[in-house]
């Protein structure tokens, strides 16, 4: 992963509108996960299915204050897999 958003151990004042990872090689997504204090979020739009470098995903529901964890893991067009994650925190 060369950049996520939000930013790895970033605390954040409101909810993001949406969850990016940006990577090195283009892969198609098998899993984009998102967990929190009231444990898995639903995403509702997400770039899951394409084969691309960044990918995104947007939250369906409210997310409330605390630490959020995203995991990731992909497929790339030569059949190697690569996978990820990073955590932030939601202070309100």
């Amino acid at each position: 992963m060369v950049e996520s958003f939000p930013e790895d151990g970033t605390r954040l004042e409101q909810a993001p509108e949406e969850l990016t990872i940006r990577l090195d090689e283009p892969l198609r997504l098998t899993l984009f996960a998102v967990s929190g204090p009231e444990g898995m979020v639903e995403l509702g739009d997400t770039t899951q299915d394409t084969l691309a470098e960044r990918h995104r995903a947007v939250p369906a529901g409210r997310m409330v204050p605390g630490e959020y964890r995203i995991v990731w893991r992909g497929t790339a067009a030569s059949g190697t897999t690569s996978a990820g994650g990073y955590r932030f925190e939601l202070m309100k």
